[in-house]
């Protein structure tokens, strides 16, 4: 496989905590910071010192590797270190951690004129937002403490927090479709379908049941979630599962994707260390940051493709790392900061930004209409925004 089957698991692993400290060298930026992540919805950054050194002659557009006609807005002093990204049509709204160590907010970005027109804070009963999801009507917001607040839009007003007994308090991830918000609960081991006009719960659980949510992602009449499965008789062996339910809950099929023994060193899958999903009615795509992406059928099962031609996504955490607009498969990555396959071919046929807006490490996220893509390095406090159709940067905020 190429990597210590031992150290790939404990990346996966929950409550694993990993200090890193990496010096990068690109486009005359030196940036020098140590980053501490929590993998199960716990991020902790911390920036310790950024030291840019740029000629004269070149100028501070350099260090973002922005073109002559790309928009720079400045968004750092509203938005400290940015958790992640969603966009319903008409805005994007990126979650931030706040510009104080008490307070978290959202910045509202009007998708056509790419102007930030609201930055609204946060609720304080969600605590260190982590995930943002949205559908026409609503946004939810998930907390490190399993919280759940959810917002109306366009007005941003805040409709109600969600809580335990509602919810359960080892919420992992979410995922949002017209009328129901879906929550995986890495402690109860199952998933909460909640309903998006009275937040009651309306199901919870799955036959057999779940171990270890990591992603889930809902799409056309379909759930799909990620499992870590450990094994019951030798701790030290755990599959990667991928089951699809229906909008109603029952389980359609449940595929095992990955196996590992931590113990004996051996593995066996079409993916190692699966760890985030996207979905379109048709087909789900799952990621890892090993050894490339799969495209399963969500009409028979089957795997339809594989893509090894797959870009370096190298240490990162998030939830939302791909994207999918017709025949386009988009991955946010740490430099270029976009790539883009034909789902036909799985090829890539573009990579957009050039090497070094994104350094290497941090967290990543991605959201897409029919125009634009917004690619995010949260670490960095930078949103990028291309046009879908030809990948010329437009914006960059930072």
């Amino acid at each position: 496989m190429g990597s210590n089957p031992t150290s790939s698991a404990n990346q996966i692993k929950s409550d694993r905590r990993t200090l890193r400290l990496e010096t990068t060298f690109a486009n005359l930026s030196f940036i020098c910071y140590v980053d501490v992540m929590i993998r199960s919805r716990r991020h902790l950054r911390i920036v310790v010192g950024i030291v840019s050194v740029v000629l004269l002659l070149v100028g501070p557009s350099a260090a973002i590797s922005a073109q002559a006609s790309t928009q720079q807005i400045k968004m750092s002093t509203q938005c400290l270190n940015a958790a992640d990204i969603t966009d319903n049509g008409n805005d994007v709204w990126v979650l931030c951690e706040g510009v104080t160590t008490t307070t978290s907010n959202m910045i509202e970005i009007d998708v056509h004129s790419g102007k930030i027109v609201k930055n609204q804070t946060l609720s304080t009963d969600i605590v260190t937002p982590e995930e943002i999801v949205s559908n026409a009507h609503y946004l939810w917001i998930i907390g490190q403490g399993g919280e759940v607040g959810q917002y109306a839009t366009p007005s941003g007003t805040l409709v109600r927090v969600l809580t335990s007994p509602d919810i359960p308090l080892s919420s992992t991830a979410i995922t949002a479709t017209a009328d129901s918000l879906w929550i995986s609960d890495r402690g109860e081991h199952h998933i909460v379908e909640i309903s998006a006009a009275t937040g009651h719960v309306i199901a919870q659980g799955a036959p057999d049941g779940f171990a270890q949510p990591l992603s889930v992602v809902a799409s056309g009449h379909y759930v799909w979630v990620l499992d870590q499965v450990q094994s019951t008789s030798v701790p030290e062996e755990f599959n990667y599962t991928l089951t699809q339910l229906t909008t109603s809950g029952a389980v359609v099929r449940r595929m095992t994707l990955f196996e590992l023994s931590t113990t004996t060193q051996k593995s066996k899958g079409i993916l190692e260390m699966p760890d985030s999903l996207t979905a379109t009615p048709s087909d789900v795509w799952v990621n890892s940051a090993q050894t490339g992406a799969i495209e399963v059928s969500a009409a028979t099962g089957h795997v339809v493709r594989q893509y090894k031609s797959w870009p370096t996504l190298g240490t990162h955490m998030g939830y939302h790392l791909m994207a999918v607009v017709g025949a386009k498969l988009l991955v946010v990555s740490p430099g270029p900061a976009l790539f883009e396959l034909n789902v036909n071919t799985a090829k890539v046929i573009g990579q957009y930004g050039l090497a070094g807006y994104f350094f290497r490490g941090g967290d990543y996220a991605i959201a897409t209409d029919k125009k634009y893509v917004w690619a995010m390095n949260a670490n960095l406090g930078q949103l990028a925004e291309f046009k879908l159709s030809n990948g010329d940067l437009l914006r960059v905020y930072s």
